[in-house]
């Protein structure tokens, strides 16, 4: 049996939620997980990102024939991001859902465009530590029952 002066302690319980501070954008990038232009990986622009088949879209869907060419709109607003469709032929769903006017965007929301699928991917802080080097315990390392 090896003796080590070293411990692990918890600093926090995993069964009990802890108080968060709500998330705040700190940027983030969108990725295409479905569609013609699968694999794609875009980041959100600071104030407007545009969706759309034109080529001078922050998102540019080229190849993607049922994505009108300015299909919709995410902008900052309020310390949040927000989805508008631009009257698209075809719409827009927010996790398989029709929107109407502005929508609230979270992390991991999947949002539909023609055949294009993407995925928002927020820019998240280190979360704390589950434990923590307690380097004044003694601990029995490899000791069986």
């Amino acid at each position: 049996m090896r003796r080590s002066r070293h411990t692990l302690r918890q600093t926090r319980d995993l069964r009990t939620p802890q108080p968060r501070d709500p998330i705040v954008f700190r940027g983030g990038e969108f990725i295409v997980i479905e569609g013609p232009h699968a694999g794609l990986r875009v980041r959100v622009a600071d104030h407007v990102t545009t969706i759309g088949r034109d080529e001078e879209s922050t998102l540019p869907l080229t190849l993607d024939a049922s994505v009108s060419r300015l299909h919709a709109v995410v902008e900052w607003g309020e310390n949040r991001l927000y989805v508008r469709d631009r009257s698209s032929t075809n719409g827009t769903r927010v996790n398989s859902r029709p929107i109407q006017g502005r929508t609230a965007l979270s992390n991991l929301d999947v949002i539909e465009v023609g055949r294009s699928v993407l995925q928002l991917i927020f820019d998240l802080p280190d979360e704390p530590p589950i434990y923590e080097l307690d380097e004044d315990s003694e601990t029995n390392i490899g000791a069986t029952g």
